[in-house]
């Protein structure tokens, strides 16, 4: 492949990792309140996940079949971990507070 490929893949690597630190950082700030945005997009940031970490698997997976490297393989874990995670919070605190 030419240098320039290499490029195009990497940064679909580092897409993907991109996407799923801007998808935890809004989840983390939805409980920490860093910056104050629970009155504009109140629920968004749980939900959000389920639907863009998909598109994060996919450009870590292309970055990941053409070069094999470990950034395309931690942007697909990272976006597998984000996709889960909505559920994850939604199933835990129906069990720990109740129906």
């Amino acid at each position: 492949m030419d240098k320039m490929a290499n490029i195009i893949f990497k940064a679909f690597s580092i897409l993907s990792l991109t996407i799923s630190g801007s998808l935890l950082l809004l989840f983390v700030n939805t409980f920490v309140d860093v910056i104050p945005l629970r009155q504009f997009i109140q629920g968004i940031p749980i939900i959000l996940p389920a639907f863009v970490a998909p598109f994060g698997v996919l450009f870590g997976f292309v970055g990941y079949l053409n070069m094999r490297n470990k950034l395309g393989l931690y942007g697909i874990l990272s976006n597998i971990f984000m996709f889960l995670l909505p559920f994850i919070y939604i199933m835990g605190g129906t069990l720990i507070f109740g129906p």
